[in-house]
């Protein structure tokens, strides 16, 4: 019945064109419905063709979510979890670039067999709008295609309504899923680039204990700014935005609203909306003191603007096993 109702959402078209037949040229009522079951054949002929398409059922459900940008409670599938630390979601954003897109290959075979309980997460894919809106059609079905390939039962995609650029795009994902409640119902999400290497998942779960409500990566440290900062006089220890995990009931839903006029990068305004947690001394740091380069680079997590296969072949995080 729910592919019935996407595919024809009006029942009484397929009466009505049945009704004006048998007026016209006064067929019998068998004729009329032997001329709706062959509009019906050819209707569920089509679903067919988009399901074999997509190839894997998730993403035939998602198709028709594409492109609801407006609501304020999505259709979003979520799995059962009882292993530690509880209900986790993984949430990836991306504007699919052709670097990110190699890595969106790599993870079905080169780094998901790794992960034993990141497997059983729940997987939220958004996707930044691209600059040319003509070629979003294309974008968000090579991220479906892409998607389907991972392992992870409940998946899902999001898209961003326009082109925003890498920080303001970055802002603007984490306030939909805030406000829009995309993060509801799970003890945990892991906010994640598509090239940050999970090379170890144990580190990380090692952090995320019951009484800890954010998990970070010193990516560096600036003046007090915002209210960050121990009094207003020492540095305010900024954390990294494209690797974190935060528990959901523990961010403010307008944390990251001020994100069309933050005149900051993505890494200070998140640092500044999710303050409250650093405030209770709810934090726990993977590396709480990084050096160089605003980079996860150890402690299981490895990050570089270089494409999958490359990374891969290097192994550059062999020399940082033992953090940065």
């Amino acid at each position: 019945l729910q592919i019935w109702t996407q595919a024809v959402p009006d029942w009484r078209i397929l009466v009505g064109v049945a009704m004006v037949r048998c007026g016209k040229y006064r067929w019998s009522w068998s004729q009329s419905g032997l001329s709706v079951l062959i509009m019906s054949g050819y209707v569920a002929l089509i679903w067919f063709h988009q399901a074999v398409y997509f190839q894997e059922p998730v993403v035939v459900k998602t198709w028709p979510e594409l492109h609801q940008t407006t609501t304020t409670e999505p259709n979003l599938m979520r799995c059962n979890q009882t292993s530690p630390p509880g209900r986790l979601l993984l949430y990836v954003t991306t504007v699919l670039s052709s670097q990110h897109i190699s890595w969106m290959k790599c993870w079905p075979a080169r780094i998901w067999p790794k992960l034993k309980r990141l497997q059983q997460a729940d997987v939220l894919l958004y996707v930044g709008a691209t600059k040319d809106a003509s070629g979003m059609h294309s974008h968000k079905r090579m991220a479906a295609t892409l998607l389907a390939t991972w392992p992870n039962t409940c998946k899902n995609l999001r898209f961003g309504e326009r082109y925003l650029g890498k920080q303001r795009g970055a802002m603007k994902a984490m306030h939909d899923a805030v406000s829009k409640g995309w993060f509801k119902e799970y003890d945990w999400i892991i906010r994640i680039n598509p090239d940050v290497f999970i090379f170890d998942e144990k580190p990380m779960l090692r952090l995320m204990r019951p009484r800890t409500w954010g998990v970070f990566y010193n990516c560096r440290n600036v003046p007090p700014r915002y209210g960050c900062g121990n009094n207003g006089v020492d540095a305010c220890r900024v954390f990294q935005t494209d690797w974190f995990a935060v528990r959901p009931d523990k961010i403010n839903k307008n944390a990251f609203a001020d994100w069309p006029t933050f005149r900051d990068i993505a890494e200070v305004q998140a640092t500044k909306g999710l303050r409250n947690i650093i405030n209770a001394s709810a934090d726990a740091w993977l590396e709480p003191r990084a050096k160089g380069i605003c980079r996860v680079t150890g402690h299981g997590l490895w990050h570089e603007n270089s494409f999958c296969e490359d990374v891969l072949a290097r192994k550059p995080w062999l020399k940082h096993l033992d953090g940065p």
